[in-house]
């Protein structure tokens, strides 16, 4: 809510209304700004919800975005005759409640690429603040022709009634890797040998 710029007399008071309007259970976490003459002032505000929820975390360059982006930057690709393994990360981000994962699957057209050991799933429970390992293997097929851009998607079914959580996963395919034999020493010097003996 912008009050713009309020002119309150001594002794009196200015009522603001905050709303809060969670989207998802757990603990949320604020803050409300005021500014005057004086140093600003920061008004923390702090809410929970009971319920579970599923924060996904991934091991790349952005773990908050909930997408598994394999290879390096800048190009982020993977040789075609190598493989990568990155994790997911699933925690229990709710309020007194457990989480229960149900079910992962891959969408439909994930790429048969993108591999997880655990799919088909075992139902697993996540108390507050627990944490899953979830380990997503690249193994390109070698057919798939170097530039490719490969995309896919993990669905996971849990005790959140109002939405599904996804994770995707992006890869992009590169030139494979070449292994170049550098002989050392550059000469070989077998010595004096006479002609009937092995040198």
């Amino acid at each position: 809510q912008e009050i713009g710029c309020a002119v309150i007399p001594a002794g009196e008071s200015l009522e603001v209304q905050v709303e809060y309007r969670p989207s998802a259970a757990g603990a949320h976490v604020g803050s409300l700004k005021v500014g005057g003459l004086g140093p600003v002032q920061n008004i923390e505000l702090r809410g929970k919800v009971t319920g579970p929820n599923l924060c996904i975390s991934t091991e790349d360059d952005n773990p908050d975005d909930n997408v598994l982006q394999f290879g390096q930057a800048p190009q982020y690709q993977v040789a075609v005759n190598s493989t990568e393994s990155r994790r997911l990360f699933l925690e229990n981000c709710g309020f007194e409640d457990d989480l229960v994962i149900s079910d992962a699957t891959f969408a439909p057209n994930t790429p048969g690429d993108f591999q997880v050991a655990e799919i088909p799933w075992a139902s697993q429970t996540l108390a507050v603040g627990e944490v899953l390992e979830l380990m997503v293997d690249l193994v390109p097929d070698p057919a798939r022709v170097p530039g490719t851009a490969l995309n896919g998607r993990i669905l996971f079914t849990t005790n959140i009634s109002d939405r599904q959580t996804n994770a995707d996963l992006r890869a992009g395919i590169g030139q494979p890797d070449r292994c170049n034999l550098v002989p050392v020493p550059t000469e070989v010097d077998f010595g004096w040998v006479a002609t009937d003996e092995a040198g």
